[in-house]
């Protein structure tokens, strides 16, 4: 169909079709179009073709995969140089959201706790989540600086993980790395959340580790970075005594310094500093 968007015409065919803006077109044999015989009638100061495409390797409807589809047009208008033009389609769509946290404090190095929450967007059997330890949110890998704590994992009704799901619902395939959970139905607006523990491995000197979490297509990635540095230094040459009185460091050039170590481990046994001063 050719459109325009002018003053009626009288060519041969020509239809109002959107009366509001003013809109007259015309059917065209597709055929026409194609073999390039078509003229366009001189009287339209403006055009549009619209026409429909038959899509033969679709998505499956609830695999949550995206295809994108692209035609292209190219206009030679008479005495006038080519214009190219691309359009694209995307058909698919999402049928599950994923979020991923830990939730460890940044004080923790060595045992973290990871949730990942799973909502269906609609009805389906037999859903897959894949969760990878060391994995960043671009599919690279980390290294192998954590390991599975296997027998930590739980899979819970409610955000606050009060509430277990029944094992008899779901099954577990884990490794050192990584586990992939199969959950035999999900309702419509569904959403369990699975919570599970790593170990950092020893000799690791990376502060940050990263899982991601892959379901029908969707991934989800966090990390976790703890707190290297334990140790805040200020200068305090003004302070404050016992009596809320400002005091400043006497002329001699002293000067006042204030060491605080903070977010030590549960199980530090002793903090030690070492004080250089130059001049």
């Amino acid at each position: 169909m050719i459109g325009r968007h002018s003053a009626p015409t009288n060519a041969l065919g020509a239809f109002e079709s959107d009366p509001y803006n003013n809109q007259w077109s015309i059917k065209v044999p597709w055929l026409d179009l194609v073999k390039g015989t078509y003229k366009l009638p001189s009287s339209f100061d403006s055009f549009a073709i619209t026409y429909t495409t038959e899509v033969t390797d679709a998505p499956n409807a609830d695999s949550g995969e995206h295809k994108t589809y692209t035609n292209n047009v190219t206009v030679t208008p008479k005495g006038h140089p080519s214009k190219d033009a691309t359009g694209t389609a995307d058909v698919g769509k999402d049928v599950v959201n994923l979020v991923k946290k830990c939730t460890s404090p940044g004080s923790e190095s060595k045992n973290l706790t990871w949730v990942t929450s799973l909502t269906a967007l609609t009805a389906m059997d037999n859903v897959d989540l894949k969760d990878t330890l060391d994995q960043k949110g671009d599919s690279s890998s980390a290294g192998f600086q954590q390991s599975l704590v296997q027998n930590s994992i739980a899979v819970y009704a409610d955000e606050a993980m009060t509430k277990l799901i029944d094992a008899s619902v779901y099954s577990i395939t884990a490794t050192d790395h990584g586990f992939t959970i199969t959950f035999k139905h999900l309702d419509a607006n569904q959403t369990v959340y699975v919570a599970y523990q790593s170990t950092v491995k020893d000799g690791v000197t990376a502060e940050t580790v990263y899982n991601t979490a892959e379901s029908k297509h969707k991934t989800a990635t966090a990390s976790h970075t703890h707190q290297g540095d334990n140790l805040k230094k200020m200068a305090v040459n003004q302070w404050y005594d016992e009596y809320g009185y400002g005091q400043t460091a006497n002329a001699a050039g002293v000067l006042r310094w204030l060491l605080t170590v903070h977010d030590l481990p549960e199980k530090a046994c002793k903090s030690s500093m070492t004080r250089a001063s130059t001049r």
